[in-house]
């Protein structure tokens, strides 16, 4: 009898954990990738690489923002029926200069702020060309102006309570930077859009960055006013602020399967291919994205490329043969990850939308690429 009620209990048992296990996997997120998702026709000016790429929802309508630096112009896009609205052309002399724009953020269709690498000033137009500011800045000593790339270690500006967080270099030898130094600068500033004063970010680089050698100093940055995530080019963790403690940098390990434990140290006294080697084939992170439709993060991890020349090193600044996508929750837990590996995508040239994250398709050595358009696939996650 007691052997029964052993069966019985052991049977209860395993049948209440195989449901809870079933009820788990139906709450787990569902991961589709659609290839050639959204084309869009380019002209003959604009190529279909670009160089920056922003999503904005407009009362249910998403519109699509494009850079084109050799027009100094900003194209717009209907991403409901694909085609072009209008291209805005701005001019660097005048009183309707807004300079050579290196870098844009749409925090609406009143406020898109230009930024330029030329000068301590950016701009705030609307669609219709109106300048609506323009603010002067002094960045802090030995930092940079803000560095807005939209295609290059994507660190899109977060605007909390009219201060404008900005990504920022160090200025100085980096290749006789010490931990010592290092771990005393600031990640970031912000930047006060009414006054134009700047406020070095309290959060210093990670103290141990450079314990073990020299690495690639580039980071990238992404979140919203109540967390600001920061991804390093050498470095697993990622580092993260929150409400909670604003002060303090906390960090968690967020590691890709595909990268080696230990990441390499940059060639201090290598030659030009070597160092093209270290920044563009050897195993690293680059951009991190916040989605905020899902309250999801994506990071890009690059593991070890195999290349035969110097031209290979070179493209795959642009389109390296593989890449994987590490998709994360809003606390930084990695809920996936995936590895594209055919050749075929450009991991630099992407954006998030409403339906998902868009990585173009218009690699090099993709034979579907298309030169007079530019082609998506489209990561689905479902939560």
């Amino acid at each position: 009898m007691e052997i029964k009620k052993i069966f019985f209990l052991l049977i209860i048992t395993f049948f209440i954990y195989s449901c809870s296990d079933k009820i788990d996997s139906s709450k787990e997120p569902k991961i589709k990738v659609a290839r050639s998702f959204l084309e869009l026709k380019v002209n003959d000016s604009t190529s279909n690489i670009s160089r920056g790429l922003q999503a904005f929802n407009n009362e249910g309508h998403e519109i699509l923002f494009n850079i084109n630096w050799g027009l100094n112009s900003l194209q717009i896009y209907n991403l409901e029926d694909s085609k072009l609205i209008k291209e805005i052309f701005f001019e660097t002399e005048g009183e309707k200069s807004v300079g050579r724009i290196f870098g844009f953020h749409v925090h609406s269709l009143d406020s898109i702020f230009l930024f330029s690498q030329r000068t301590s000033e950016f701009s705030i137009i609307d669609t219709a060309y109106n300048i609506k500011d323009k603010i002067e800045y002094t960045a802090p000593d030995v930092y940079s102006n803000a560095f807005v790339h939209n295609s290059y270690f994507l660190s899109t500006p977060i605007l909390i309570d009219n201060k404008l967080i900005v990504k920022t270099h160090i200025q100085g030898n980096y290749r006789s930077m010490t931990n010592a130094e290092l771990e005393k600068k600031s990640i970031s500033y912000s930047i006060d859009i009414k006054s134009g004063e700047t406020e070095l970010l309290v959060q210093k680089y990670p103290e141990d960055y450079l314990n073990e050698g020299l690495k690639f100093y580039e980071y990238s940055m992404a979140g919203h006013e109540d967390q600001i995530v920061f991804s390093f080019f050498g470095d697993h963790r990622l580092f993260y602020t929150s409400k909670e403690d604003e002060n303090k940098l906390q960090s968690t390990v967020a590691k890709s399967k595909y990268l080696a434990d230990k990441l390499p140290l940059f060639p201090v006294n290598g030659a030009r291919e070597e160092t093209y080697e270290y920044l563009f084939a050897s195993d690293h992170y680059e951009s991190l994205l916040y989605d905020k439709y899902r309250d999801l993060y994506y990071r890009f991890a690059y593991p070890q490329q195999k290349f035969e020349n110097i031209e290979d090193l070179q493209r795959f600044r642009d389109a390296p043969d593989s890449f994987s996508l590490m998709i994360l929750d809003g606390d930084l837990n990695i809920i996936e990850e995936i590895l594209f590996d055919e050749s075929r995508l450009v991991p630099n040239n992407v954006f998030v939308g409403k339906k998902g994250l868009y990585i173009s398709t218009s690699h090099p050595l993709n034979p579907e690429m298309k030169e007079d358009k530019m082609i998506f696939d489209l990561v689905e996650v479902k939560m």
